[in-house]
């Protein structure tokens, strides 16, 4: 497994409308229905009642939400008060949009300028503002007041919520605790919303209006194949550098676009991909500078490398960590490009886990990093 010495990635997640003895219906809209409009796509929907504004943020029903937002089921567990939401959300595709659309901008930090540079044809490419970036207000002050002197805080309301694909093969969780409770219904911040459905959602004051935009998946789709393209490598070692920026990064698309199709596959099944949003490795140790130790032509389209690279922890080398593999020259979606098709040693910070992956007579063989 990983050598990580602090805890890597922080996953976090969302909502819907529950009982106190189990997931409540969606609440009816009465002749009190609150002034506060919401629109869906543009369009103008039901607002059901209660829907306060704390911090800024609307507070919206989580039943409510997870009907208008295309949830096919949603189950309560009292004992363990933990939801369940099942969607047929395409997770995979916006996910991988996402650890695109980052692997486009020049990460910021002090390893900045020892990081393995994009090509200069794509350091300019511009990525459609699809799904929403913004940094998530999940937590309110309200809900976790200050605590004052030796006075322990009182007891907060919390929920788990797990969502998870129709399949089963997509699944995050995590723990909401600014939740209310308004006759049986829970209610969450409207940036739930955005964690959970990739919906961008925005509160205009002083219309008193809630819009919630949901992705849309073509354009997402068009724009990861036009990403990909615009990444294929045109060398051999460009192949490399852009598998050793993903890691030094810990994005995992960007390590994708250098895999061959056969190798994509494997790295499809990934816990990064299914579970970590694509993002790979650890937050600590991580990937320092990568140097290429060696280079073997194997044939005019196949080329071996092995590099290495310092794994820094606090600022400091901790260990020297080192990966070889195999580069060849081959043609995808009918471009030629250079692409890594066997990873003879691994280090365990690529998108293709612990094991190292092979092709021997068109089987996929793992080999322990030892």
């Amino acid at each position: 497994m990983k050598r990580c010495l602090m805890s890597g990635l922080l996953l976090v997640f969302m909502f819907f409308a529950v009982s106190t003895s189990g997931f409540a219906a969606a609440a009816p809209v009465d002749d009190a229905a609150p002034s506060l409009q919401v629109q869906l796509n543009g369009s103008i929907v039901n607002a059901p009642p209660y829907m306060s504004v704390i911090e800024g943020q609307v507070m919206v029903p989580l039943r409510w939400s997870a009907d208008v937002l295309g949830a096919t089921s949603v189950e309560w567990d009292a004992a363990t008060r933990t939801v369940t939401i099942t969607t047929p959300q395409d997770f995979y595709s916006m996910e991988k949009f996402k650890s695109y659309a980052n692997a486009m901008q020049s990460p910021i930090d002090e390893y900045n300028e020892q990081i393995w540079p994009l090509p200069d044809r794509v350091k300019d490419i511009q990525v459609p503002d699809l799904v929403s970036d913004r940094p998530w207000v999940l937590n309110l002050k309200q809900f976790n007041p200050e605590r004052e002197g030796l006075t322990l805080p009182m007891p907060r309301d919390n929920m788990t919520i797990n969502i998870t694909s129709d399949d089963g093969v997509y699944q995050h969780s995590s723990v909401a605790n600014s939740i209310e409770n308004h006759q049986g219904h829970y209610y969450l911040p409207m940036d739930w919303l955005g964690y959970l459905f990739n919906a961008r959602v925005s509160y205009n004051e002083a219309a008193n209006i809630l819009s919630i935009q949901t992705p849309d998946l073509e354009q997402i789709k068009s724009e990861i194949e036009r990403i990909e393209n615009a990444l294929i490598p045109d060398s051999a070692e460009e192949a490399v550098k852009l598998w050793g920026r993903g890691m030094q990064t810990r994005n995992g698309a960007l390590q994708y676009s250098a895999l061959s199709p056969q190798l994509r596959q494997e790295a499809d099944k990934s816990a990064y991909v299914r579970q970590s949003y694509w993002v790979t490795g650890c937050s600590s140790p991580q990937v320092g500078p990568i140097t290429i130790k060696s280079r073997n032509e194997l044939s005019d389209t196949k080329v071996e490398y092995t590099i290495s690279f310092p794994e820094i922890f606090s600022g400091q080398t901790h260990a020297i960590a080192t990966e070889k593999m195999v580069v060849e020259k081959l043609t995808d979606n009918s471009q030629a490009g250079w692409f890594i098709t066997q990873i003879l040693k691994t280090s365990g910070y690529g998108i293709i886990d612990d094991e190292t992956t092979s092709l021997d007579n068109g089987k996929v063989v793992f080999i322990k990093d030892n």
